[in-house]
């Protein structure tokens, strides 16, 4: 029996290794992720991006003196497609940036998320209101369509909540006792009610029954679970009972509503210089902070009462920051007339910044490093922002990359389960999209249906999924050729009736011209003027970032159409229960690049115009610019001009842009409107629901304007986008202006591309410009001011302040902005993009490997349609079919979710979301199955192949079932995430009967947040049955060592399993090499090598290869994604994907199962090289007390469990479990890592090891008769360890370089074999399965492991 060897005790020496500096973590142990918000590398490898934290040497100097013990948090918010997220950093880890939550909703197809938050009083969560872009830009959407959330901040817990709310820059409204206010407007006509509903943020519920006022309320906040208090006009109101109270009169509309900590209530209002009611043609107007007590806020009054005046300053020189338990902190120049306990002066932070929970710093100027939100999933998304610390006078700038939020971590400890509650990254269904579901209502009922909706099924002229209707993604340069030429009518001239590959000529689509089908109207007054380009591609940008397809197709990829509320949100039919509902009657069916509604429903319009409309990015921007026109001619022709009215100048286009998205009320319809006519009240700068500091949309380039829109009218943003246009995509990594920008004299001219706020408010549209007070006052009725808008009906607020008059605010002779024309009339149209090319053969191309051999391929496709991108026909020998989850009321809500894209093989692939069973997975809604069938029976062996698309496929968990043509079937997992177009095995197998294999959306760790993509399958016959090996275990079965040294890539491992190297959600280092000893193994009777013949798709073999580097016994066979995030924990050994053993690579004819495991288990040989390496005299190091008791205790007994389950999966495999050769051995005085006296510890230990695992397999191959063999490898490696000289060591040394974007530093490589060292660990394993079982060194077998 092996006993432990005797640690002998050195004396201490002073050498320090210069390696001892740097190697400070684990090698093969489970590497230990960084607590939450500890501090993160200072910069991102090779780039100049803001650090992620205030540097260590920085923080006595910047931050506050007790930062250390500080409990302040600092918080932001920034949204892209992914989501609204939720950012927070902490004083303590010196402001350490970290993703706490994305809020998002999967029953809503999107673009980009926005979104706003506010702190509660406590300061621990925040309320947030967020939703997809396009909602801003309907004034239904906007006014009710935002869902809504509490997320702690501490935590990462979300609670969604069952009410919708008002996307107005002041919702939601924090207010006394972590409550919070929604607000929504209910619309009558154009807009007439209010609903405010008090939220308790510490369970998530509405406190009471939501209250309905008429008129506009905004800027609510509560002060108890009973009180609300706002602005209504000239006034600040009390709410309570269902009634609504005079407080105060004000000069203006207050906004800035903040509940300070002696229960008043602090606010800001708009005066004239001289403090007196600002008239019309008062001098320009300043900024007062005024309070109202508590006593105050309780009090009635007609007269209202008198606020104190804490501040006066420019109107946009300051504004309030509140902080946690009533902290009010006046930001920016003021000059401040009165001192309280809660109440902070800082005129040194930028107006507009949020304060941390105990203003001890302010968050402002977040922004997108790249100056854009990100356009892809994939794509990195930095963000800064600015960090000031009011007690130091310092300014910080800091960053975190959303895409790969290193340094963050997913709240709970190890185990915590993810729960509907309790989703930080990825979704929860809001209740808003599901009031009335329950799991008996819902439960997944599976039902095979035509992926694109029937006539019967929806609204929408054009069908989503259908395969000849896809929609070709222009690159930005085509949308500004096509709107320059349209506008020049040059469009039909230089327009490609086949498209310049012939794409036109494979979709639903005729060869009429652009502008033949959408002939633009002459312009009213002016027949021979034009639109300007930035106007028309300024409305574009607005309404779809320059998208013609989903925003998941990149510029020349073919997919769906963009289309606008598909699915039909009902949200006005009077019963709140069903507002989000799919309701296809309610369908916007808004389509393509000018978001073209108008006749876009069945039955609108010639077939002809609809499909041009939704497919053709050239005749969409023909039809919005018709659109467009009209409206000019229609407020024109009414006598609505800007300026001088000349259509030449940007700015006098704002009224035609209002009508574009909100309508004209035409005059014939006054007497039916109240005598209202023109341009609504939604888009009116006046109106308060937009935020009253703005500034321009975008100025100067400030892109983090787009992530929330909703404080902009429409036409504003519109005028933005035409003088600062942003960045899209061409190609992958490939980015390029959008458009050319208008121009003006002078920078200062082209600020003023906004119009005064007030510009359209006076008496001819019952406005008032200037609001006084001085209106009749009944204690016992409603204040007959409902805001800025006077206009009522029947006594009742109707909110048809309609205006119809001509404007000015610029001399347009030398003020006013100018088109910029960027392509000549004779320009012809231009080539497609080229991105994620398709594979349109069976051959390897330098995408992707080949297809297997005479293999049957089935593909998505439908036989005899050919791909909208340019791609070889190629049959498909079966069917095709999906099966989707249905609701209670027979309608199919997991064709939301799921999308075709013009790539992957043959042209055309289709993916969707990853879902689970537990609770917010969505399994019960969206569960979507899909399904190829070959078509004739097979009697043989055959492989089975899938096809990986190049992109649009992320999931690490994707679960095929091979069904066997006779009742029987089973399971392989595999890891998607290929990068490549590759034709991927799951396995040889013996049908008996017509084969067919499904692939479901459904995966243990499906949050909506991953791809899983259906796209080819290949049945390849075989003639013979193959030798199926299956390969697991850890990094010395993986091959890691065995890679390039380079920084980013692949760097010679499988993509798949070296990417998203310090994302928690999204990395994979289990570094599989085409390198390892797997491939190199040439099995009994066989000449060449596994790799070899796996290349050819022989028949001869099957590997099923499912190492990861890092991997501990346990992970083969149970999932540890629950803890992924937790402070000893970041995914090393399995990250997401499916436990080894269960991954399908074992089944009843498995020939061979051979691994290496156990030198990660507790970390043990990790540990102990860290410690020998990094420190001097390691051998006296209190590491040594345990390690033995691992090995006996937890690592044995754990192999001898896994090795049983192994037999239980494979019951007739030889299993071969090979040993860990030496890694370091000195001799003749070589140097090495340590020193001798460390490796007299060492090396008995790995030999305890290894005598440990051969007397396990002898114990179980004596006593149990398992075929289980030893594959000893250690005289392989004889003078070939670590310490030999470069060249003649098969074991790598410390390896400071890097090996792709899943390696760290140092490298993962670090002490483990190289190429070399692979070849000489195959021809160990070789030996073994050559060898009689047991084959240990030390047989024969000791009496102890007798029968």
């Amino acid at each position: 029996m092996q006993t432990r060897p005797t640690v002998v005790r050195a004396r201490k020496h002073t050498a320090l290794l210069l390696a001892a500096a740097i190697f400070s973590m684990p090698i093969t142990a489970a590497h230990a992720a960084q607590p939450a918000g500890a501090p993160a590398s200072a910069t991102s490898s090779g780039d100049s991006r803001a650090p992620q934290v205030v540097p260590e040497r920085d923080r006595d100097r910047v931050l506050t003196p007790r930062w250390k013990s500080s409990t302040d948090l600092a918080w932001a918010t920034a949204a892209d497609g992914r989501g609204l997220h939720i950012l927070t950093a902490r004083a303590a880890d010196g402001y350490a940036w970290r993703v706490v939550a994305t809020l998002r909703e999967s029953l809503v197809d999107v673009d980009q998320w926005i979104g706003q938050a506010c702190l509660t009083s406590s300061g621990d969560k925040v309320v947030a209101v967020y939703a997809p872009r396009a909602f801003s830009n309907k004034p239904d959407l906007f006014d009710r369509a935002g869902f809504a959330a509490v997320v702690d901040l501490r935590t990462g817990h979300v609670t969604k909540l069952g009410v919708t709310a008002s996307l107005a820059y002041f919702n939601p409204g924090c207010g006394a006792d972590d409550l919070a206010v929604l607000t929504q407007a209910k619309a009558r006509d154009d807009q007439g009610r209010t609903r405010l509903a008090i939220v308790d943020t510490r369970n998530g519920k509405v406190v009471a029954k939501p209250v309905e006022l008429d008129g506009q309320v905004t800027s609510a906040i509560p002060v108890s679970r009973t009180r609300i208090v706002a602005a209504k006009g000239a006034h600040i109101v009390r709410v309570e009972g269902g009634k609504i109270g005079l407080i105060a009169r004000t000069t203006g509309v207050p906004f800035r509503l903040t509940a300070d900590a002696d229960g008043g209530l602090v606010y800001l209002d708009r005066v004239s210089s001289a403090g007196q009611p600002a008239a019309a043609s008062a001098a320009p107007k300043q900024l007062a902070a005024l309070r109202l007590s508590r006593a105050q806020l309780a009090q009635n009054s007609p007269a209202g009462a008198s606020p104190t005046e804490f501040a006066r300053g420019a109107f946009d020189g300051f504004s309030l920051a509140p902080a946690a338990h009533g902290t009010v902190a006046i930001v920016g120049a003021a000059t401040v007339r009165g001192t309280a306990s809660y109440l902070k002066h800082l005129p040194k932070v930028a107006p507009g910044a949020s304060a941390s929970s105990t203003a001890a710093v302010f968050v402002h100027d977040v922004g997108w490093a790249k100056g854009r939100a990100p356009l892809t999933d994939a794509e990195a998304a930095p963000i800064e922002l600015s960090l000031t610390v009011p007690a130091t006078d310092q300014t910080v700038r800091l960053g975190i990359d959303l895409a790969h939020p290193a340094g963050a971590r997913a709240p709970g400890g190890p185990g915590t389960p993810t729960t509907a509650s309790t989703t930080p990254i990825g979704e929860t269904i809001s209740p808003a999209l599901d009031p009335l579901a329950t799991t008996a209502a819902l439960a997944a009922n599976l039902v095979t249906d035509d992926l694109p909706e029937s006539t019967s099924e929806r609204t929408c002229a054009i069908a989503r999924n259908d395969h000849r209707r896809q929609a070709m993604q222009p690159k930005p340069r085509q949308v500004e050729w096509a709107a320059n030429q349209a506008i020049t009518k040059n469009l039909d001239a230089t327009w490609n009736p086949t498209g310049v590959d012939g794409w036109r000529t494979r979709v639903a689509l005729t060869t009429t011209k652009p502008m033949q089908l959408f002939p633009t109207p002459a312009l009213a007054g002016w027949p021979t003027s034009r639109v300007p380009a930035q106007i028309l591609l300024g409305v574009a940008m607005q309404e779809s970032n320059l998208w013609q397809a989903s925003r998941y197709a990149m510029p020349g990829v073919t997919g769906n159409p963009l289309i606008g509320n598909y699915y039909g949100i009902d949200i006005y039919n009077g019963y709140e229960g069903d507002d989000w509902d799919i309701n296809m009657a309610d369908a916007d069916c808004g389509y393509g690049v000018m978001q073209v509604t108008d006749g876009m429903r069945i039955g609108e319009r010639t077939s002809e115009q609809k499909h041009a409309i939704a497919l053709d990015y050239a005749s969409n921007i023909a039809a919005g610019l018709q659109i467009l026109v009209q409206k000019w001619n229609q407020t024109y022709s009414a006598g609505l001009r800007i300026n001088n009215g000349n259509p030449v100048n940007i700015e006098n286009w704002f009224y035609a842009v209002w009508a574009y998205n909100s309508g004209f009320y035409p005059q014939a319809d006054a007497s039916k409107n109240n005598g209202a006519w023109g341009v609504g009240w939604h888009n009116n700068p006046g109106n308060p629901k937009y935020n009253p500091q703005r500034e321009p949309f975008l100025h100067n380039n400030h892109f983090s304007d787009a992530v929330h829109p909703n404080w902009w009218p429409y036409p504003e943003r519109v005028m933005g986008w035409a003088a600062w246009p942003m960045g899209l995509y061409e190609a992958p990594g490939v980015e390029v202006p959008a458009f050319r920008g208008a121009w003006w004299n002078t920078d200062e001219y082209r600020y003023d591309v906004k119009p005064p706020m007030d510009l359209f408010c006076d008496d001819t549209n019952r406005c008032v410009k200037d609001l006084v007070g001085e209106v009749p006052w009944d204690p016992d009725a409603i204040p007959d001011v409902p805001g800025p808008c006077r206009s009522a009906q029947n006594g009742f607020p109707d909110f048809r302040c309609w205006y119809n008059r001509p404007a000015t605010w610029k001399n347009c002779n030398s003020e006013c902005g100018y088109e910029f024309l960027r392509f000549p009339s004779t320009w012809m149209e231009e080539a497609n993009g080229t991105s994620y090319p398709p594979n349109c053969s069976r051959s390897a191309s330098a995408s992707g490997n080949a297809a297997p051999t005479g293999a049957y391929i089935i593909d998505e496709d439908v036989n005899g349609v050919p791909s909208v991108r340019p791609c070889a026909n190629i049959t498909s020998e079966g069917t095709f079919s999906m099966s989707f989850a249905t609701d209670a009321n027979g309608t199919m809500p997991s064709k939301v979710d799921i999308h075709q894209l013009g790539a992957g093989f043959g042209g055309r692939f289709i993916f969707g979301h990853t879902r689970s069973g537990s609770p917010g997975g969505l399994q019960d809604r969206l569960e979507v199955v899909g399904t190829w069938k070959l078509n004739r029976a097979i009697y043989t062996w055959m492989r089975v192949a899938v096809h990986l698309p190049d992109h649009g496929a992320r999931t690490q968990q994707a679960k095929y079932t091979i069904h066997f043509g006779d009742g029987r079937s089973t399971v392989r997992y595999i890891n998607q995430k290929r990068q490549a177009n590759n034709w991927v095995s799951l396995g040889s197998f013996k049908f008996n009967g017509v084969p067919s294999v499904s692939l479901t959306n459904v995966t243990l760790d499906g949050d909506g947040t991953e791809n899983v993509a259906w796209d080819a399958v290949a049945f390849q016959p075989l003639s013979r049955e193959p030798v199926k090996v299956a390969v697991l275990g850890d990094s010395y079965s993986s091959g890691e060592g065995t890679g390039d040294p380079v920084a980013t890539g692949a760097a010679g491992y499988y993509a798949e399993t070296n990417v998203d190297g310090g994302d928690p959600k999204w990395q994979n280092s289990c570094r599989r090499s085409p390198d390892a000893w797997a491939r190199k193994l040439v099995l009994p009777g066989m000449t060449q090598t596994v790799g070899a013949l796996e290349n050819q798709w022989s028949s001869s073999v099957e590997l099923g290869f499912v190492a990861c580097s890092g991997a501990v016994t346990e992970q083969l066979t149970t999932p540890w994604y629950g803890r992924v995030g937790s402070p000893d924990y970041d995914g090393t050994g399995q990250w997401f994907e499916y436990p080894q053993l269960y991954s399908g690579v074992l089944n009843q004819d498995t020939d061979y199962v051979i691994l290496t495991i156990g030198g990660n288990d507790g970390g043990v040989f990790g540990n102990i090289l860290t410690t020998c390496v990094a420190t001097p005299m390691c051998q006296e190091s209190a590491l040594w007390d345990t390690v033995y008791d691992q090995l006996d205790d937890h690592t044995i007994p754990d192999l001898e469990a896994l090795l049983r389950k192994i037999k239980t999966q494979a019951p007739t495999a030889k299993i071969v479990l090979a040993n860990y050769p030496v890694v370091m051995n000195i001799s003749d005085a070589e140097a090495c890592w340590v020193e001798p006296w460390e490796l007299n510890a060492i090396l008995p230990l790995q030999a305890y090891l290894t005598r440990k695992q051969g007397d396990t397999v002898l114990h179980l191959w004596a006593t149990e008769g398992m075929n289980v063999t030893f594959a000893p490898v250690d005289d392989r490696f004889l003078r070939h360890d670590a310490c030999e000289v470069l060249g003649q060591n098969w074991i790598n040394g410390l390896t400071l370089a890097t090996q792709g974007d899943g390696d760290r530093t140092p490298s993962m490589a670090s002490f483990h074999p190289n190429e070399q060292g692979t070849t000489a660990y195959a021809a160990g394993i070789n030996a073994a399965l050559s060898a009689p079982a047991p084959n240990v060194p030390w047989n024969p077998i000791p009496p102890s492991l007798g029968p």
